[in-house]
């Protein structure tokens, strides 16, 4: 689930999970 998300460091989620 957290594979898709990091697939686009253009999202505002993977910001804050990026830290």
């Amino acid at each position: 689930m957290l594979e898709p998300l990091t697939a686009h460091p253009s999202g505002p989620l993977t910001a804050h999970l990026s830290g």
